[in-house]
């Protein structure tokens, strides 16, 4: 969850920076930039322009979804390169 979040739950700063683990001054100067990506100068009104915008965080991906990975022949994964070579069957053999 992100300090917006946090923040349209009613935490303070110092409750948002104990929450996330981070210091106080790190949440104040997120909330800064926020403020500026937002065109707004307070708390409530962050909070306010990023519930008018959509979700205030990224939904999490559909468990029931299957993972999909890239096939072989997609030449956009870099594993299929020859400068990577497969090395899963060498794994758990140790001479």
């Amino acid at each position: 969850m992100g300090i917006l979040h946090h923040l349209a739950k009613g935490l303070s700063n110092r409750q948002v920076s104990r929450a996330l683990c981070i210091s106080e001054a790190t949440v104040k100067t997120h909330l800064v930039h926020v403020f500026g990506k937002l065109g707004v100068d307070s708390c409530t009104g962050a909070v306010v322009a990023a519930l008018d915008r959509g979700p205030i965080c990224e939904p999490l991906p559909d468990p029931t979804l299957p993972i999909t990975r890239p096939t072989p022949a997609d030449p956009l994964n870099p594993f299929d390169r020859p400068e990577f070579p497969d090395t899963t069957a060498q794994r758990g053999s140790h001479a």
